[in-house]
């Protein structure tokens, strides 16, 4: 079975989601504050080099 491992591929995402996903869901971050957060992560492994980018087809 190919299934995606996010959590493995890209640690340092999966890490800013379950930490803004705890904030989301206590009431210390909203909606917004919550995306900006995954998609700064998201951005940051994007634009570094040395992180291997996986595909899916």
């Amino acid at each position: 079975l190919d299934r995606p491992s996010f959590p493995g591929w890209y640690s340092d995402i999966y890490s800013e989601v379950k930490d803004s996903m705890g904030a989301l869901l206590t009431g210390r971050a909203s909606a917004e504050e919550f995306i900006e957060r995954v998609q700064g992560a998201s951005d940051e492994v994007r634009e570094d080099e040395d992180i291997v980018k996986f595909k899916r087809s």
